[in-house]
């Protein structure tokens, strides 16, 4: 961090203390927190962050939307650091592994899909209760799943795009004929208030657009 920070927790819920093996105590909060005249940095004079204030609500979850090879992961993984870097506890819920760890008994079929997210989206609502931020990303989407997940808890929903060309040649996924999404299985990304983000340039482009994405969210939160 760089320059002065205060930071206040309101609506507290409840404070748990640990203690490690030599003695030390650090105490979790829990609620609201608000994060006033804050400056971030990767390098010197170079401020992802500065002199900025804003609310991190309680139970927050992010959704990244996309097909597979549209940079859902990679934004993900660049988000964590991001957020951890600003003492933010998160963690990625990300479709592939609940379907390799939770959903084995699932296909790729329309039914088995609907499933499929809403399994991502219990896990989510488990770990945002006790006040952990939550970055999921998924391939299937709908209005009605996605009304019904934010009303459950609030959501933002970011929808990762890349030419369907661009991901043909460089993901396997569309090699695989089990993959029915994007063929007779069509997503529904044009969801109300969804934040288009394209991943059409540089890498670097790429996650300076989602780590901008993210500070608004932070900052609306």
């Amino acid at each position: 961090y760089s320059g002065p920070m205060k930071l206040m927790v309101r609506e507290q819920d409840y404070a748990i203390k640990n203690q490690d093996q030599n003695g030390d105590q650090s105490l979790y909060l829990m609620g609201n927190i608000s994060f006033e005249n804050i400056s971030f940095s990767y390098t010197e004079n170079d401020y992802v962050l500065k002199e900025t204030s804003f609310d991190i609500k309680d139970k927050n979850t992010t959704v990244l939307l996309g097909q597979s090879g549209s940079g859902k992961t990679t934004a993900s993984l660049h988000m964590k650091q991001f957020l951890k870097d600003l003492d933010i506890n998160n963690v990625i819920i990300d479709g592939d592994d609940v379907r390799k760890h939770v959903s084995t008994d699932l296909g790729f079929e329309l039914s088995d899909r609907l499933i499929q997210v809403r399994r991502i989206s219990g896990i989510s609502y488990i770990l945002a209760k006790q006040g952990i931020t939550t970055i999921c990303s998924s391939v299937y989407m709908n209005s009605t799943l996605a009304t019904a997940i934010n009303e459950q808890f609030p959501t933002h929903f970011i929808n990762v795009t890349r030419s369907l060309q661009m991901l043909e040649k460089m993901h396997p996924t569309y090699l695989d004929k089990r993959n029915v999404v994007g063929k007779d299985i069509t997503p529904e990304y044009d969801l109300p208030g969804v934040i288009k983000v394209e991943n059409t340039t540089s890498l670097e482009v790429f996650l300076k657009k989602i780590e901008q994405v993210f500070q608004g969210i932070i900052k609306r939160s």
